[in-house]
Formats: structure tokens, sequence, C-alpha cells
């Protein structure tokens, strides 16, 4: 049992280690095509920054949904966008 239990400990430190890689890959990859889609909404950098981080977080708490997503980057660019109009929602109400 002792062993078993190492080893189911070991696989899910493996497993947790090859999301992170995943993650990281995807996020890498995203990156510039989701700058490049938020721009069209705004030019603020300093926004879309905030944006992707938050995109990137919710990306992270919802790893499993994504990862079984059949399109992970359209999960991700949805979530961006809904994020950015979010965001500027919130700025228009500030003024």
């Amino acid at each position: 049992n002792s062993y078993a239990d190492k080893k189911s400990l070991s696989q899910r430190k493996d497993d947790r280690e090859q999301q992170r890689l995943w993650a990281i890959a995807l996020i890498e990859r995203m990156e510039p095509k989701l700058i490049r889609i938020l721009r069209k909404w705004t030019s603020d950098m300093y926004l879309i920054e905030d944006v992707m981080l938050d995109t990137w977080e919710i990306m992270l708490k919802n790893m499993h949904t994504v990862e079984n997503h059949p399109n992970p980057e359209g999960w991700i660019i949805k979530a961006a966008k809904y994020n950015m109009w979010k965001a500027l929602k919130k700025q228009q109400n500030q003024w």
C-alpha cells in the first residue's frame, strides 16, 4: 500500500508537471495572437496586459476544462474577448 501511495504521488507530480509545461507552451504560443486581437479593441497596452493576465489566471483555474476542450485556443480567445469587454465597460462606467 505504501509503495502504491508513493507511486500515485509520483504520478500526480508528473501529471502536474506535464500540465504546467502544456500551459506554459500554450501561453507562449497564444500571447502574440491575443495582443493582436485585443489591440483591435484598444491601444492601451497596460489594459491589454491586465486583460491577458486575467485571462491566464482564468485559464489556470479552469485548466481541466481547457485541456479537455476541443479548441483550447478558441476557449482562451473567447475568455480574453469577454475580459476585454468587461474591462472596457468598467472603464466607461468610471467616466
